[in-house]
């Protein structure tokens, strides 16, 4: 499966994207911070694959990973902040992979593009944002 959504070319900071994450957090908002990266088993794994803090969230509340639960918050972001590896028009994915470096090193020539975040799709539409980040209960 494809991403269908447009993230990065032609969009401007006017546009927004609604993006949703998952926490046992009983609160109203909440800054999400992705140095916690490794707090629960999932981004323990995360962190095994690439040590580059970032949080997680779903550009679909309707379509999440089976083992995600929670209270669901969401942030607006600007889509202009959000690079799209799926079709990585800045051909960042093979730079990095011609100077040898990995996923970490991706996420970093990611970073130095301007960029805040990463959508790509692993069965479902994700975002892996880059910085800290405000969210509000969504249910």
């Amino acid at each position: 499966m494809t991403s269908k959504l447009s993230w990065d070319e032609g969009d401007t900071d006017n546009v927004t994207r609604k993006l949703y994450h998952y926490s046992p957090i009983n609160e109203e908002t909440v800054e999400l911070d992705p140095e916690r990266l490794g707090q629960n088993e999932y981004s323990r794994r995360e962190k095994q694959v690439a040590s580059t803090p970032r949080t997680f969230f779903y550009t679909d509340p309707n379509h999440k990973e089976p083992f995600v639960s929670g209270r669901r918050f969401s942030a607006e972001v600007p889509a202009s902040l959000i690079y799209d590896l799926t079709k990585d028009r800045k051909n960042l994915v093979e730079k990095v992979r011609l100077r040898g470096g990995d996923i970490d090193d991706l996420l970093a020539e990611v970073k130095e593009h301007g960029f805040k975040g990463v959508t790509y799709n692993q069965g479902v539409d994700v975002v892996a944002w880059l910085d800290k980040i405000q969210a509000k209960r969504d249910e």
